[in-house]
Parts: C-alpha cells; sequence; structure tokens
C-alpha cells in the first residue's frame, strides 16, 4: 500500500464517520420533531378549551359586574332618596316643634306672672 492509497483509506474512513454522524444527528432531529408536533397537538387539544373557558368566565364576570355597578347605582339612588326625605322630615317637623316650644316657654312664663301677680 502507497501513501495516496493509505489517505484515501482515512478519507473514506473520516467520511464514513461524518456520514453516519450526520445519520445520528438526523436521527435526533426527527425524534425532537415528533416531540415537538405531539406537544404541539397536546397544547392544542387542551388549550383551545381552556381558552374557551376562560372567555366563559370573562363574559359571565363582565355580566356580573354589570349587575353589581346596577345594584350600586340603585343604591346610590335610594341614598339620594332617603337623604332627601330626612331632610324634607327634619324641615316638616323642625318647624312645628320650635313652635311648640315657643308657645310652651311663653306659657311657662304667663302661668309665671300669672302666679307671681296673685
Amino acid at each position: 500500500m502507497n501513501t495516496s492509497e493509505v489517505l484515501m483509506l482515512l478519507a473514506v474512513i473520516a467520511l464514513g464517520i461524518i456520514a453516519l454522524s450526520c445519520l445520528y444527528f438526523l436521527r435526533s432531529a426527527t425524534r425532537a420533531m415528533r416531540e415537538l408536533e405531539q406537544t404541539s397537538r397536546e397544547l392544542r387539544e387542551r388549550g383551545i378549551p381552556l381558552i374557551e373557558d376562560m372567555h366563559t368566565v370573562a363574559v359571565d364576570t363582565h355580566e356580573e359586574l354589570r349587575r353589581v355597578d346596577d345594584v350600586l347605582d340603585t343604591a346610590q339612588s335610594l341614598t339620594g332618596t332617603v337623604d332627601a326625605a330626612g331632610k324634607l322630615a327634619y324641615l316638616a317637623v323642625t318647624n312645628p316643634v320650635v313652635k311648640g316650644a315657643a308657645i310652651a316657654t311663653g306659657v311657662k312664663g304667663a302661668t309665671k306672672t300669672i302666679v307671681r301677680g296673685k
């Protein structure tokens, strides 16, 4: 065997090792792609229903918040009505009470004057 045959044999062995390495990496890449495809399929199968459920919850929550807002508006309106009724009751009661107190004070003073005068 001469030098060129030895070099050719080494080149063939090197190319064989490179080809085997490429086949190994291709096999690993193919396995990784299959796993990625399976993961993607599982994500679609589990994720889409989850997103649909989240959408349903968001819609229901929005509806409930709208109802709470309506209740708060009603409570605020009732508070205003009760406040106005309280002011009206205060005005309605205050004037007669003040007049009654004035009359009572006047009668008391008159009674004292009449009693002293006797």
